[in-house]
């Protein structure tokens, strides 16, 4: 069951739509050091992003190498240093390898990972919902295998 140690994640098709679920999940409380986010960084995109994303922990522009350039921020940033790829770090995160290099695909094309990470079935429950209705697509709820961490 989806509780403790679980990671609500969607697709988005651009990063204003991602902004915008980031906005809808900072409104219904959820913590901005348990909200991830992973974008392209296109050539209009501000090298240090601010606004929205600017309240997300440890945002910043990372090279990705055979991928490009991506902005990112949350947990996914610590995932993508210890492990050097972005499908390894989608798995430490707990996503399984099939879905990760899908995710992967739609993040090549230029489309926008949010992920949440959730403390008990309900908050997983409520950020799935607002995943779908701010129009994020393959909504995903995994198991993280780092179980052991804690509200902060």
């Amino acid at each position: 069951m989806a509780g403790q140690g679980t990671a609500a994640l969607a697709m988005y098709p651009s990063r204003a739509a991602a902004e915008y679920a980031v906005q809808a999940l900072e409104s219904a409380g959820y913590r901005s050091t348990d909200i991830s986010i992973l974008c392209p960084q296109t050539s209009g995109t501000p090298a240090t992003p601010s606004g929205t994303l600017g309240w997300l922990s440890g945002i910043g522009v990372l090279t990705i190498p055979g991928l490009g350039t991506f902005i990112a921020a949350g947990p996914i940033v610590e995932a993508l240093a210890r492990t050097g790829t972005l499908i390894g770090a989608l798995i430490k995160v707990g996503v399984k390898e099939s879905e990760a290099k899908r995710y992967e695909d739609e993040i090549k094309v230029g489309e926008t990972l949010v992920s949440v990470h959730c403390d008990t079935a309900a908050w997983t429950t409520g950020a799935k919902t607002i995943l779908e209705r701010t129009g994020g697509r393959d909504i995903a709820a995994v198991e993280e295998p780092d179980g052991d961490r804690k509200a902060s």
